[in-house]
């Protein structure tokens, strides 16, 4: 079986900026967009991989710039945003596990990017805080998708803004799902 080409009415797909594509192909099987029995499955991954590529390519231009990784970027962003935090508002606030979020926050210290002390209220409680550094650092880096991609984002209806959103969040739960039906499978082998 060859693939065949389609192209959708200009009315099913739009870019970031709202304006139809002047050409979109997506490759269907002979038997239409049934991809044996995935539906529309296989396209989705596949952007999610150009997704996943556009965030990598981000952060090697991070690291290699401002020798900063994306996820200690997003912790600082946090810090600035949200102000002084526990290591588990953190951790709750940019979706990372207490001991990924503890290796980033040890080469930020180190960094000189973060600072790290005792809950007076609370000795078990760590409060991180942005240094001087880390404010300055996070004002001055530009970040394409984050700050290209909410502007792209906000110019697109609220209704259109509404459905992406959901979309994802759907997207997410489906993946997650997914992630613990195997390792319970796994678990069981």
């Amino acid at each position: 079986m060859t693939a065949e080409k389609k192209t959708p009415s200009p009315d099913c797909a739009q870019d970031l900026s709202g304006r139809a594509p002047d050409k979109l192909e997506y490759e269907t099987n002979p038997r239409g967009l049934e991809f044996d029995g995935l539906g529309h499955g296989p396209e989705i991954v596949d952007s999610l991989r150009k997704l996943i590529r556009s965030f990598d390519v981000q952060s090697r231009r991070l690291r290699d710039n401002h020798k900063l990784t994306l996820p200690q970027l997003v912790c600082l962003r946090s810090l600035l945003d949200f102000g002084p935090q526990t290591v588990k508002g953190i951790g709750s606030r940019v979706h990372l596990g207490a001991s990924t979020l503890v290796g980033i926050l040890d080469r930020l210290e180190l960094k000189g990017l973060v600072e790290r002390s005792r809950n007076p209220k609370d000795r078990r409680e760590v409060i991180v805080v942005a240094s001087e550094a880390g404010r300055s650092l996070v004002q001055n880096v530009h970040s394409p998708l984050r700050d290209g991609l909410s502007r792209s984002l906000s110019a697109l209806p609220i209704e259109e803004q509404v459905m992406i959103a959901s979309s994802l969040s759907r997207l997410f739960d489906l993946m997650q799902t997914e992630l613990q039906n195997s390792a319970t499978k796994e678990a069981k082998e």
